[in-house]
């Protein structure tokens, strides 16, 4: 252990660099990095992008809960997709930290992550400055919050509250950033969960959220919670049915909603929002990818032999269709409108992809100042 200016270090890196080889990165626990060279510190680097560390409390815990020695050994496809996104955590908070850094300091900010499950946004902000609170209902998810903390020497604070219960909510405080990412989807009434953020965000505070995308066409065909064909586009009554044939022991929490539906909640609940899903500038290209999976999308209906009620899986193909002519129908007058009228045409263009090609939506929710 090297003690550096009051920061610990011991986790080593060799620095792929083919023109020093003798260069070794060193990382103090979440603290700082530093490049060393034979025995001596030469300068401060810029953080890299971190991951999960290499043989870390969180990755034994994480082996543990899915009985597995190597990830790479999983071969069912949901399990896969559950350990990646567990994975992924450290990263997908590097990337929310970076993209609020564009819209406001963090630095001594009050920051609060609400389903913070894994840890990885707490452990970002944290890293940048902010104090951080964290909340969870799962014990078990806030425990691998604990422990990816502890992997990098990085205090975070967190607890053991629903966004739902008031008291809970209020006890937390006032914070100046709240980020709420794939979180709103689980919760049994997403609009007292809108009311109690937005209350407990300062004024002139900021709250993004992260929100799937029912109409996403990837997801249409294969959702991103449980890779069910057609279920996103399900009420929640028929979803259930559907989830538990493959799925039995396991609640199934998803509910979807529109994006207008998100939208018009919080301005009612008089803050400012916008989406800022940054949409692709070649729409002609965007909008034939979405196109072809609608194409796939329709095969699958021809092909959909899965061992569920025959009553079932006409309603789950009559909505996924029904979806499928809706897009196709726009899709024409897309093409349309761009003889006759290209800034409609754009503009048309932009709801499509942000309507049925967008897996996510990020909403960005600022309270104004008193």
């Amino acid at each position: 252990m090297i003690d550096f200016f009051g920061k610990v270090a011991s986790q080593y890196y060799r620095l792929k660099d083919n023109t020093d080889k003798s260069l070794e990165v060193i990382r103090g626990k979440g603290l700082g990095v530093f490049l060393k060279k034979g025995g001596q510190y030469i300068r401060e680097c810029t953080k890299p992008e971190l991951k999960i560390v290499p043989g870390g409390h969180f990755e034994a815990l994480l082996k543990k809960s899915y009985d597995a020695d190597d990830f790479k050994r999983v071969n069912d496809p949901v399990k896969r997709m559950w350990i990646d996104y567990a994975l992924s955590t450290v990263k997908r908070g590097e990337r929310v930290r970076q993209l609020i850094l564009h819209y406001s300091e963090i630095k001594g900010k009050r920051y609060l992550d609400i389903g913070c499950a894994y840890g990885g946004f707490p452990l970002a902000f944290a890293r940048a400055g902010a104090n951080v609170v964290g909340i969870d209902i799962s014990p078990g998810l806030l425990e691998f919050s604990k422990l990816l903390s502890e992997d990098y020497g990085v205090e975070i604070s967190v607890f053991q509250k629903s966004i739902l219960n008031k008291d809970d909510v209020y006890s937390l405080g006032n914070f100046e950033i709240i980020t709420a990412n794939d979180i709103i989807e689980h919760v049994d009434c997403p609009d007292t969960a809108m009311i109690n953020m937005v209350s407990i965000l300062s004024p002139g505070g900021l709250l993004f959220m992260v929100i799937p995308n029912k109409f996403s066409a990837s997801f249409i065909k294969s959702d991103g919670h449980f890779k069910l064909f057609g279920i996103t586009v399900l009420p929640k009554w028929l979803a259930d049915r559907y989830h538990n044939y493959f799925y039995p022991s396991h609640y199934h929490d998803v509910r979807y909603r529109s994006l207008n539906y998100y939208i018009n909640t919080l301005k009612g609940l008089g803050v400012s929002c916008k989406v800022i899903n940054s949409l692709s500038k070649n729409k002609d290209k965007s909008l034939k990818i979405i196109h072809n999976i609608f194409c796939e999308i329709r095969k699958q209906t021809e092909t959909f032999d899965i061992d569920i009620p025959l009553d079932l899986k006409r309603k789950i193909m009559i909505r996924v269709l029904r979806i499928a002519d809706l897009f196709d129908r726009e899709y024409g007058l897309y093409h349309k409108l761009k003889k006759i009228d290209y800034k409609k045409a754009v503009a048309l263009a932009d709801r499509l992809i942000l309507n049925f090609g967008e897996n996510i939506w990020q909403i960005l929710v600022r309270k104004g100042a008193e």
